[in-house]
């Protein structure tokens, strides 16, 4: 008897990948905002005297490489929501019997071809998007924070 391998699923991304990349995107954050401060120009230029307070919050929240990535992580943590709530990948099914010898697979005198479908245990798609959805509000959350403590400091800078 010979089984193919079912159609890859959606699924195959692990939650472990997913916290990799958030911890990557954590610490990007952390480089890109030590970054821009030391670029963002000298307090005493004629440039930095002519903006006002609400343009310099503007500007910083507008140009921070930190939100992109806060907002990119939001973009993500929506994307779960929909992979959390799919249903199984069909997948196809072949098998060949009674063979006389392995390396002729027309030798079988059986075969047949299914599509199998996994039933998800019951709630089970509700609650994983419950858990997904709740990621979302989480990411939503941080990009926030991000954004009043950057303004915060941009104010008392």
């Amino acid at each position: 008897m010979i089984h193919s391998s079912s159609i890859p699923s959606r699924r195959a991304e692990s939650v472990g990948a997913s916290h990799r990349r958030t911890r990557i995107l954590a610490a990007c954050l952390a480089v890109a905002d030590l970054g821009a401060a030391a670029t963002w120009g000298d307090p005493g230029s004629p440039e930095a005297a002519r903006l006002t307070r609400h343009d310099a919050v503007r500007e910083a929240l507008a140009h921070n490489p930190g939100l992109v990535a806060a907002r990119e992580i939001v973009a993500e943590a929506k994307a779960q929501v929909t992979v959390a709530t799919a249903l199984p990948d069909p997948s196809l099914v072949t098998e060949l019997d009674q063979l006389r010898s392995f390396g002729s697979p027309s030798s079988g005198t059986e075969r047949d071809v299914g599509v199998q479908f996994t039933v998800p245990y019951p709630n089970r798609l509700r609650l994983n998007g419950r858990i997904a959805r709740a990621g979302w509000r989480a990411a939503e959350w941080s990009l926030a924070q991000l954004e009043q403590q950057i303004a915060a400091q941009t104010v008392q800078a």
